[in-house]
């Protein structure tokens, strides 16, 4: 288990927040057990690799911010089912393909600087 999701479950946070800390490797998969947490902010480090699919299984979020890392892929589809998403800020990484145009997505609006495949 990484030391993120180690901090998270071990404590019962309901946020995790983590910027600005030279945080190097992926967003560890195992994050998305962590099913009560409501923020994720883990911008402003470097983090690399893919967004997690296992994120759509955390219902209770309402923010995430992985704006400016080096994240790459696209934008996993289950986030659109995140009932209580408010804020995704995923500025600043190196995603590609389309954004999810059907849940929470359908009420975006600002999408400015994704690229699409």
């Amino acid at each position: 288990m990484s030391p993120v999701t180690n901090c998270v479950l071990s404590n019962n946070n309901l946020e995790l927040h983590l910027s600005s800390n030279k945080l190097t490797g992926e967003v560890p998969d195992s994050l998305g057990h962590c099913q009560e947490l409501q923020e994720i902010k883990i911008d402003q480090n470097l983090l690399t690799g893919n967004i997690p699919m296992s994120l759509g299984n955390m219902k209770s979020l309402s923010m995430i911010n992985f704006s400016h890392n080096n994240l790459s892929g696209a934008i996993p589809t289950p986030l659109a089912d995140l009932q209580f998403l408010t804020q995704l800020d995923l500025s600043y990484n190196n995603l590609k393909g389309e954004i999810p145009i059907n849940g929470v997505f359908a009420n975006a609006t600002a999408t400015g600087g994704f690229v699409e495949e």
